[in-house]
This record gives C-alpha cells, sequence and structure tokens, in this order.
C-alpha cells in the first residue's frame, strides 16, 4: 500500500469527478490570486510614480514662473517708479504675483526640511524687497534705491536656484525610489508566478498520478491476466469510481479463475472415475520421467486391464460396466501411497506410477492392489447377486525395463498382454528382451 502515498491527497476525494473540481481550483486558485496581487502592486506603482511626476511638473513650473517674475522685477521697478502716493498698479500686481508664488511653492514643494532652508532665504528675501519695492519714495538720489533693489533680486534669484537645485536633486531621488519600487514590484511578482506555476504544475502532476496510476495499474493487471495469472488481483488504492471498478474487475476475475479451474478438472479428470485423464497422464509420465533420470532414482509402471469386461456389459449392461471401473478407481486410489499417480488409460485400463520404488516393492504392492479388487463386488439392483471381477496387471521398471516413455509403454503393454493370456488376474513384470513387441498374442491394448 506504500506505494498509493503518493495519491492520498486527491484519493481521499473519492469521485474523479471531485478530484477534477478539486484540480482545476488548485490550479485557478494562485493564478488569480497572482492577478489580483499584481494589480494591487502595479496601480500602487504606478500611483507612486504618478505622484512623483505631477510633483516634478508642479514645482518645476512654479519654480520656472517665480524665477521668471523675480527677474522682471528691477526692470518693472525702474519704468514703474513708485510715488510719493505708494507703488504704482504694475508693481503692486508683481508683488501680488511673487506671494501667490511664494505660497504655491511652500505648500507644494517636495523638498525636505533641511532643503526649504533656501526657500526660507528667499522668502525672507522676497520680504525686504516687497517692503521696498511697497514703500513710499524718498528725498535721495535714484541711485541707491535701484542699487538695493539689484541686490535683493541677485540674493533672491540665488536662493531660489539653491532651492531649485535642492528639488531636482529630491525629485531625482523621489523618482529612483520609485523606479526601485517598480522592480521590487515585479520581483515580487516573479516570484508569485513562479510559486503559483509550481503549485499549479504540482497539483497538476497529483491530479494526473491520483486518476491515471490507478489506470496505469489496472492496464498491467490486465495485462498479468491475460498473460494467464488469474490469481493477480487489481490494488488501486482508490475509494471511488476506480475502486469500484477494480472491485468489479477483481470480481470479474475470481469467476473467470473459478470456472477456468473447474473447466481444468474437466479437462484432465476422467468425467465417470474422477481420476486424471489418458492426457493428463503422459504430461505427468513426462515429468516424473525426467526427475527420475535427474536424481537416478527407479519408478515402476503399472498397466492394470479389467479381466472379461466386455462379457460384464454384455451380461449385466453399460451400468454394470461403468461401476466395475469407478469400483476399480476407487480401489486404486485408496490402496496406493500418496506420492503414486493413478489414471485412467484407456477404456477398461488404469495406469499406476509408483515413484522411488524398487523391484521387489513394486511386485508386492501390484499383487496387492489385485488381491483387493478381486475381493470387490457390487450389487446392479436389490435382490439381484453381486456381480465381481478380477483385473490383470503388466508391470515395468525403470530403468531395468528402459529409460525412454515410448520403450517403457511397449514392454508394460507387453507384460499386460502375457497376464491376459494366462488367463487373467495375474500380475506379470517386463523381461528384457531385443524385441520389445510380444511374441504371443496380445490383446487391443498393445496399440495403447
Amino acid at each position: 500500500m506504500v506505494e498509493h502515498e503518493h495519491t492520498r491527497p486527491f484519493g481521499m476525494m473519492g469521485s474523479m469527478r471531485n478530484r477534477y473540481f478539486l484540480g482545476v481550483g488548485v490550479v485557478l486558485v494562485p493564478l488569480a490570486t497572482l492577478v489580483v496581487i499584481s494589480y494591487f502592486f502595479l496601480a500602487n506603482s504606478l500611483r507612486s510614480l504618478d505622484g512623483v511626476i505631477i510633483h516634478l511638473f508642479d514645482d518645476l513650473q512654479i519654480m520656472a514662473e517665480l524665477q521668471r517674475q523675480t527677474r522682471q522685477i528691477p526692470e518693472i521697478y525702474r519704468q514703474e517708479r513708485t510715488s510719493v502716493d505708494g507703488p504704482n498698479e504694475a508693481v503692486t500686481m508683481l508683488v501680488r504675483d511673487v506671494d501667490s508664488l511664494f505660497s504655491n511653492v511652500m505648500v507644494s514643494s517636495t523638498a525636505n526640511a533641511n532643503d526649504k532652508e533656501s526657500l526660507n532665504n528667499a522668502h525672507l528675501t522676497w520680504l525686504s524687497l516687497r517692503g521696498a519695492l511697497l514703500s513710499p519714495a524718498m528725498n535721495q538720489s535714484e541711485s541707491k534705491p535701484s542699487a538695493n533693489i539689484d541686490t535683493l533680486t541677485f540674493a533672491m534669484l540665488r536662493h531660489i536656484m539653491i532651492f531649485e537645485a535642492s528639488v531636482y536633486n529630491t525629485i531625482r531621488t523621489d523618482l529612483y525610489n520609485t523606479l526601485q519600487g517598480r522592480k521590487d514590484t515585479q520581483l515580487v511578482i516573479t516570484a508569485l508566478a513562479f510559486f503559483s506555476l509550481l503549485v499549479a504544475v504540482t497539483s497538476g502532476v497529483l491530479l494526473y498520478r491520483s486518476m491515471f496510476d490507478p489506470l496505469r495499474r489496472m492496464r498491467m493487471s490486465t495485462e498479468r491476466i491475460m498473460a494467464g495469472d488469474l490469481e493477480h488481483r487489481v490494488e488501486t488504492g482508490d475509494t471511488g469510481e476506480l475502486g469500484r471498478l477494480a472491485e468489479s474487475f477483481n470480481a470479474m476475475t475470481g469467476m473467470l479463475l473459478s470456472n477456468q479451474t473447474r473447466i481444468r478438472m474437466h479437462t484432465i479428470h476422467d468425467s465417470l472415475t474422477g481420476l486424471i485423464n489418458r492426457r493428463e497422464f503422459k504430461t505427468r509420465f513426462g515429468t516424473e520421467l525426467e526427475r527420475a533420470l535427474r536424481y537416478s532414482q527407479p519408478f515402476a509402471l503399472l498397466m492394470v486391464d479389467v479381466d472379461d469386461f466386455s462379457e460384464i456389459n454384455e451380461k449385466y449392461g453399460h451400468v454394470a460396466g461403468d461401476e466395475a471401473l469407478r469400483v476399480v478407481a476407487v480401489t486404486l486410489s485408496r490402496e496406493v501411497r500418496p506420492m503414486d499417480i493413478v489414471a485412467r488409460f484407456d477404456d477398461d485400463e488404469f495406469a499406476v506410477i509408483m515413484p522411488d520404488i524398487g523391484t521387489d516393492d513394486a511386485l508386492s504392492s501390484a499383487e496387492r492392489l489385485r488381491e483387493h479388487i478381486s475381493k470387490q463386488e457390487f450389487v446392479i439392483a436389490n435382490g439381484t447377486k453381486p456381480v465381481k471381477f478380477t483385473v490383470s496387471i503388466g508391470l515395468v521398471l525403470f530403468p531395468d525395463d528402459g529409460d525412454e516413455i515410448e520403450l517403457l509403454m511397449s514392454r508394460v503393454n507387453v507384460a499386460l498382454a502375457e497376464a491376459k493370456v494366462t488367463g487373467g488376474n495375474v500380475v506379470r513384470a517386463a523381461t528384457l528382451r531385443e524385441d520389445p513387441m510380444p511374441r504371443i498374442p496380445s490383446s487391443r491394448s498393445q496399440g495403447n
């Protein structure tokens, strides 16, 4: 059962339909999660980048306008000299515009607190310059107020340019951090994509194995059964459709094995006596001969024939003949050793193989079998006289009488024929002779 452990997570789902939906869910959920997380990270990254770009354009636009307005101060001041009554309209508008620009840049600037020192200095300079622009004209030379305006304007521009440089640095740093954040986001998304792909592939492999490994085992089991191994059983480790299919398959195989056993029993056994038939006897005879040759062990072959069997059929009927054959089969099976082989060889002939036995013991066993059969009797119907009969037995020994099947069969038929010629109810052992064929008239058993 260890070979099924890898299918356990999906095998617990039972039904192949449930496995399919589970597999699809396991594949789609990581992908959907990846899409949502990717959208969140990308949207956040894009918002950060958009914020940096918007601040960049706002600050640059304000700074450019502030510098332009500042550079106009000396020229407007000279063209529109303030009077005793106060500043004219052009100067007043200029002051209002610069105040507005300073207000905007102070609020929206992306520079940090340290860098805003230059902006504060520019603003302080502007306040001084603003006061000079808005102060009434005094009785003094014209050059001194203009020189003061130029000095303040230059100082203000210098502070603005320093602040502008710091704004550029801040924006560059923010842009770098934003782009670096995008790279980190891409790495996170890539890692999530790889993880999702790994989960999907792993789930797909597990799903494949949970569905197709049992099918593969069933195919291999089918091949083994087709090769003749009907005792093999399918083990899928599955509780769903495949498990039920395996149970049905095993039940069918069990029926085939049972039918094959019955067919084999009918094929190798005689239906009347229950002994093995002539074909199976020849197979076992060959096996026993090979064993005897390999281990140099002797064995005896007995051929038993019912005396005057045709007269029993004619006098008492074929039912009596069949009963006589059954009596012989039962007696032989009961009196031989467990290792001995008894078969119905022909109509009224039986063959017995006695492994690992010598000449004297073989002759003694044959005589004992003949005597037990001669004592048997059976009744055809109530009130009728019991039927008694005898048998003749021919005997050969391996290797004394031959070491080939054909030679042994020929000589045992000769021995049986000699027993029949003498009047029956005797045992005759074969003797070694140049011509294995009988020299006296033989019965029909010679052809067998």
